[in-house]
């Protein structure tokens, strides 16, 4: 009796580890990228950072979720910088999906642009979504990889 109290407490133990494994891996210490949208079709997606890499918080087209809920992804970032303008794009991939999101800033000719956008690449088909209103970009501060 003894030994399965024992063992009935390893194994709680080891669940609430696991848990609190699961948990802390999906939790967002940095909000890298956001974007909502109403046109030309709603989307919701939200990139961020967690001790364990990056992820998915959510990624909802149109009312249907691509990928997992809290997917992890492994980001491509790129930078591209001339005078008065710089692009911080990065890239990747849910199951056959590939995904770019781009954060634009432009003060050329005396007018100022700022333009965060995603665009879904799925059979060869590109859907490409200007983000509106609450969406933000931390992907400045992200290092440059390569693939």
């Amino acid at each position: 009796m003894h030994e399965f109290k024992i063992l009935n407490v390893v194994v709680v133990l080891g669940l609430s580890f696991v848990s609190a494994s699961c948990s802390a891996a999906a939790e967002c210490s940095k909000e890298v990228f956001g974007c909502f949208t109403s046109q030309p079709k709603p989307l919701t997606m939200k990139l961020c950072e967690s001790s364990k890499g990056y992820y998915l918080e959510q990624f909802i087209v149109d009312g249907e979720q691509l990928g997992k809920v809290k997917q992890q992804v492994t980001l491509f970032k790129t930078s591209y910088h001339r005078s008065m303008v710089d692009e911080h794009s990065v890239e990747f991939q849910i199951l056959n999906t590939k995904v770019i999101v781009s954060d634009y800033h432009s003060e050329e000719l005396g007018e100022i642009i700022d333009e965060l956008s995603v665009t879904v690449i799925e059979n060869g088909e590109k859907k490409y979504f200007e983000c509106e209103g609450k969406s933000f970009s931390g992907l400045s501060s992200l290092e440059n990889t390569s693939k």
